[in-house]
C-alpha cells in the first residue's frame, strides 16, 4: 500500500487522476476474495485520509465471480458502499467473454441503487454494440477499451481496422446518449478519432 500511495501521489502531482487496482483474478477460494475486499477497503480509506485523487477498479473474478455470482455481487456492493461513503467511485472491469453476462448482470443491479459505479466495454467483442445500447439507455459511466483477451473469431473481431471502427461507433453512441466515457487506449488513431468525435 505504501508503494501504491507513492505512485498515486506522483501521478497526481503530474495533474492526473488515478484508477487504482489490486492485481488478482480467477481466485479459487472465497477467502482470497474476502482478503481482496478488505485490502480495497484499506485502499479507499487511505485515499480518503490522504486526500488523493484516485478511484478504484475491480476484476469480478478477483472478487469471486467464478465461485458464486451472488458472492461476487455482495463483495462489489460492499466496495461501492464504502467508496460512496468517501465520495469515491468503483469501476467494474470486464474480463474474457465467458464472464461478460454475469459481470453486466451485477453491474446493472448495482447501477439501479448506486451512482458511483461504472463498467468497462471492449470494442473487439461482437456483442458489444447491443450491450452498449443497454448502457446508453441507462446513462451508465463506461470505460471503453479495445480489449486484450484472446477470443475466437465467432466471438470477437480479430481485424485491427474493424476493432478501431467499432470503437469509434461505440464511442459516438455513448457520448450521444450523454454517458460519461473513459476513453482508454494507446492507439493514436483511436485517440485522434476520439478528439474528432468530441469536437
Amino acid at each position: 500500500l505504501d508503494d501504491q500511495v507513492a505512485t498515486i501521489e506522483e501521478v497526481n502531482a503530474q495533474g492526473f487522476m488515478v484508477a487504482s487496482a489490486i492485481l488478482g483474478e480467477s481466485v479459487t477460494q472465497r477467502s482470497e476474495s474476502e482478503e481482496a475486499v478488505a485490502q480495497y477497503e484499506e485502499v479507499l480509506a487511505t485515499i480518503n485520509e490522504l486526500g488523493l485523487d484516485s478511484n478504484i477498479h475491480v476484476k469480478p473474478t478477483h472478487l469471486g465471480l467464478q465461485l458464486d455470482r451472488e458472492f461476487c455481487y455482495e463483495n462489489i456492493k460492499r466496495l461501492v458502499e464504502v467508496a460512496g461513503g468517501y465520495g469515491n467511485f468503483v469501476r467494474v472491469d470486464m474480463e474474457d467473454s465467458p464472464t461478460v453476462d454475469d459481470t453486466l448482470e451485477i453491474f446493472f443491479r448495482l447501477h439501479e441503487e448506486f451512482d458511483n459505479i461504472g463498467c468497462v466495454m471492449q470494442a473487439c467483442l461482437r456483442r458489444t454494440p447491443s450491450d452498449v445500447r443497454r448502457l446508453a439507455e441507462a446513462k451508465a459511466n463506461v470505460r471503453l477499451c479495445k480489449g486484450i483477451y484472446i477470443e475466437p473469431r465467432e466471438i470477437a473481431y480479430l481485424d485491427r481496422e474493424v476493432v478501431r471502427k467499432n470503437y469509434a461507433l461505440l464511442l459516438e453512441e455513448l457520448l450521444a446518449a450523454g454517458c460519461y466515457v473513459g476513453i482508454a487506449g494507446h492507439d493514436e488513431w483511436v485517440i485522434r478519432e476520439a478528439f474528432r468525435i468530441i469536437d
